[in-house]
């Protein structure tokens, strides 16, 4: 009896320090995870700091790039629109049907943007043509254009040295092609033209019809109206000659206002000169 009850109190003794152990050691775990955690949340953070820096400075960085292509787009309209003293109104006019067209169309913001942004540019390569102009012998023969043709080759070569973009590109390059692989320079046909060329076709004739530019005979919007409906899927992209019939009054409407603003400022762009 006085061995069992010797030995229970050991007993008791060894358990307790056991318990402690184990108690300890659950601690010293537990620590070492909140310590790890704390790490690992640390790094996280110094990631996210990292990221969040990397995304402004390339939010930085583009919209940079974006003021420098808006400086030069500026630059260029001026020289375009300023060669006979006059606001280019055609222009402008150009971007206000092919937006309108665009967001019919259902295409993104952001494609619809360059779109606005780039459309005024289509004839830029006329800035680039010399009266006259001769090739060099090495100049190969599928670029020797007519004086009215060579604007497009030129302007593309123009957009696609500035870094412009595909969009710009496509306007530039493609804008005189026909749904039925008439026009030119490619000769592509149908939904091979790039939608955004496909557009401003389009809205540059029907502009350059109410106007009588670019060489053709002038006519009212119902005029105008039917011509485009009698070059559906010829000149035009029948999809987008559907969706300027059930919305003709909205060009109308710009044209008219245009040329109301431009009659006012006319006066005044004489006093200038």
């Amino acid at each position: 009896v006085d061995i069992a009850n010797a030995i229970q109190p050991a007993n008791e003794e060894g358990s307790s320090e056991m318990f402690t152990l184990i108690v300890f050691i659950a601690i010293a775990v537990l620590l070492g995870l909140i310590l790890l955690s704390g790490l690992l949340l640390i790094n996280y953070l110094r990631q996210e700091n990292a990221v969040k820096d990397t995304e402004e400075k390339l939010y930085q960085i583009n919209h940079s790039f974006e003021s420098t292509i808006s400086n030069i787009l500026e630059i260029l309209e001026n020289i375009y629109s300023g060669q006979n003293g006059q606001i280019d109104f055609h222009n402008l006019r150009v971007s206000y049907y092919s937006e309108f067209i665009a967001l019919k169309s259902n295409l993104k913001d952001t494609f619809i943007e360059d779109i606005i942004k780039f459309s005024p540019l289509h004839d830029i390569g006329k800035i680039l043509i010399v009266s006259g102009e001769e090739y060099d012998a090495d100049t190969p023969e599928h670029l020797h254009y007519s004086e009215s043709r060579a604007h497009v080759f030129k302007g593309y070569e123009l957009v696609k040295r500035l870094g412009f973009g595909h969009v710009a590109e496509n306007i530039v390059l493609y804008h005189h092609e026909r749904y039925d692989g008439k026009g030119y320079l490619a000769g592509l046909t149908g939904k091979d033209i790039p939608i955004e060329a496909r557009i401003v076709t389009l809205a540059n004739t029907y502009d350059c019809l109410r106007t009588g530019g670019d060489n053709f005979q002038q006519m009212s919007h119902e005029e105008t109206l039917n011509f485009i409906l009698n070059q559906s899927a010829k000149l035009f992209d029948p999809e987008l000659v559907a969706l300027f019939i059930d919305n003709h009054q909205r060009f109308n409407s710009i044209f008219k206002i245009s040329q109301s603003i431009q009659q006012r400022m006319a006066p005044v762009q004489r006093e200038a000169l």
